[in-house]
């Protein structure tokens, strides 16, 4: 994947600014008609626990740009009804996607939604135990929770058998990759405006009206001293 061509009008990843807010929801929860008229035809990919980014090799300076879509084919999941667990062939969603052009939208640290460009989606082999060992670790533990479905019924040994499993390339996650093959500049502004349209403005403070002393309900700290003074005074005389 890094030897992909990369798109020159690309904002570089760190250059990239957030379209929607933070937020659990699927982009499509923002995305507006006239949005979705300026996406391709096959619609967005948002799956950023499966997200990977191909960095560049030590010493190369080819911002990163083109991506993998990485999914477990199998779960191993407790099953009532066998009293047992079993494995199970997943739904593995995103590999129906192969030859699709789509934009990609993923999640920054900050839990911001950003654009990545348009990407074409292209059927790769599964990945090798090296290339698994090579994922960030968060991506690893969401791959085991994805075949571990019912951790808590598991018995740990065989829990700890799928991870090795998976270290040692026994067990092949699926994988698909995404090219960049361009940047819909138009798409990625008419975001930005919404979403910066969307921030509430700070409202000037409302000046409150301050009683000048003696009005009702304020009061007089000058008449009170006076009276504590004529207090003390008939005090005195009544000693």
């Amino acid at each position: 994947m890094v030897k992909l061509p990369i798109i020159a009008d690309r904002p570089r990843q760190d250059d990239l600014l957030p379209c929607f807010p933070r937020s659990n929801m699927s982009p499509a929860t923002h995305l507006t008609q006239q949005m979705n008229a300026l996406c391709t035809s096959d619609g967005f990919i948002f799956a950023p626990d499966l997200t990977v980014w191909c960095l560049p090799a030590p010493g190369d300076a080819t911002p990163p740009q083109h991506a993998l879509l990485i999914e477990p084919h199998y779960e191993y999941r407790y099953f009532a009804e066998q009293k047992g667990c079993s494995w199970n062939e997943r739904n593995t969603n995103f590999q129906r996607f192969a030859g699709n052009t789509r934009e990609l939208f993923f999640r920054a640290k900050g839990g911001m939604i950003h654009y990545a460009g348009t990407y074409k989606c292209l059927s790769l082999s599964r990945l090798s135990g090296e290339e698994y060992r090579r994922l960030p670790l968060g991506v690893q533990k969401y791959l085991l929770s994805k075949v571990l479905t019912t951790k808590l019924s598991t018995p740990l040994l065989a829990a700890s058998l799928i991870q090795d499993s998976f270290e040692k390339g026994v067990i092949l996650p699926l994988c698909l990759g995404l090219q960049c093959v361009g940047f819909n500049h138009e798409l990625y502004r008419l975001m930005l405006n919404v979403q910066k349209g969307s921030v509430p403005k700070k409202s000037a403070p409302v000046p409150i009206a301050i009683p000048a002393n003696g009005s009702k309900g304020v009061p007089n700290p000058n008449k009170r001293k006076s009276s504590e003074q004529g207090g003390s005074n008939k005090k005195a005389k009544a000693t």
